[in-house]
């Protein structure tokens, strides 16, 4: 197989190829990364990337979407082939991330059962910072391989070639944009919308969004997924967009690893005080006194003082934070 790595990121060190192991689906290559921009390039193939050592903040941008995440050993970035990045912007260097590469024929019938995977319809998604035990356990294995090559090499790699697409077209294929079924039944949003729309909400919330792109998401106009999503989750958008950052404000707050301004930032919110007024508005008191409550093991309601720890309730994609606490 073609070897993709130095024409896509010609700044960064190749550390090892599976280029001499005759692989022949699938393709894999160790890289340490520099900081800096990487100018507009395409794979030409379906590539995961999965961060091994190093942190920093990646922002990506293709086809009108611009993603920024906070980079961390385990966390993966799809680019489906038909991506073409206009961006990639490393702030920190990278030591070792390992790429791997699928092509087309790796999504085909013949590969992954039944009809295949049909590009045209069900679409590979841009996503990245998310994490996936599964993906990463199985470009583990690859690295594995390919550090100490085995007798029968060649035929694991394939056989986890076809692992790794039935997994990306299981979990990470977009929607028939052409029908809409739920919504001719006069209900909300299908299931499937949903867990798509909300995981997308939860992989951006660094970044504003716009009731355009998340009808987009959905494949839907932006008149209908607005009324589809409220009937669905029971909040408007823009509620909706407020209760999630608050709440993973609230995550970041209680681990006590960044200001409060930078986790008004990562939050998606336009400023400090912007943040502080919607956290105090929310739950009756400031992220500052929220923060030493949750260090002190004391949790804060607006009726009073609970001890206890917050736990996590969901339902169709939609999770929201509650108190497990008792009176103290």
């Amino acid at each position: 197989m073609q070897i993709h790595g130095d024409e896509k990121y010609p700044a960064s060190q190749t550390l090892m190829t599976s280029q001499e192991l005759g692989w022949s689906n699938i393709s894999a290559e160790l890289r340490s990364h520099p900081q800096g921009i990487i100018a507009s390039r395409s794979a030409g193939d379906t590539e995961l990337m999965l961060l091994l050592r190093g942190r920093s903040r990646i922002t990506r941008e293709a086809s009108a979407l611009r993603q920024t995440h906070h980079a961390a050993p385990g966390m993966l970035w799809l680019t489906p082939a038909d991506s073409r990045e206009e961006l990639i912007e490393i702030s920190s260097p990278l030591p070792e991330a390992l790429h791997v590469f699928l092509p087309a024929t790796q999504f085909s019938s013949r590969v992954v059962g039944g009809d295949g995977y049909n590009g045209d319809i069900d679409r590979l998604r841009y996503e990245g910072g998310f994490r996936d035990p599964l993906l990463e356990t199985i470009l583990r294995s690859l690295l594995v391989e390919m550090q100490t090559p085995t007798r029968y090499g060649a035929l694991l790699a394939d056989g986890l070639a076809s692992t790794l697409a039935a997994r990306l077209i299981h979990k990470y294929a977009g929607l028939n944009c052409g029908s809409s079924p739920a919504l001719s039944r006069g209900r909300g949003l299908d299931p499937r919308r949903l867990k798509r729309v909300c995981e997308f909400i939860d992989a951006n919330l660094g970044r504003e969004l716009h009731l355009d792109q998340l009808a987009q998401v959905a494949c839907l106009s932006q008149y209908h997924f607005a009324r589809a999503f409220k009937k669905a989750t029971g909040h408007t958008v823009h509620q909706y967009l407020t209760m999630v950052r608050l709440e993973r404000a609230k995550e970041l707050l209680a681990a006590n690893e960044s200001s409060i301004a930078d986790i008004a930032f990562r939050c998606g919110f336009s400023s400090h005080a912007n943040f502080t007024k919607a956290f105090s508005r929310s739950l009756g008191i400031s992220p500052g006194r929220y923060r030493r409550a949750c260090a002190s093991s004391v949790y804060l309601h607006p009726a009073g003082y609970y001890t206890g720890s917050p736990g996590l309730i969901g339902d169709s994609g939609t999770e929201m934070l509650r108190y497990s606490m008792t009176p103290v």
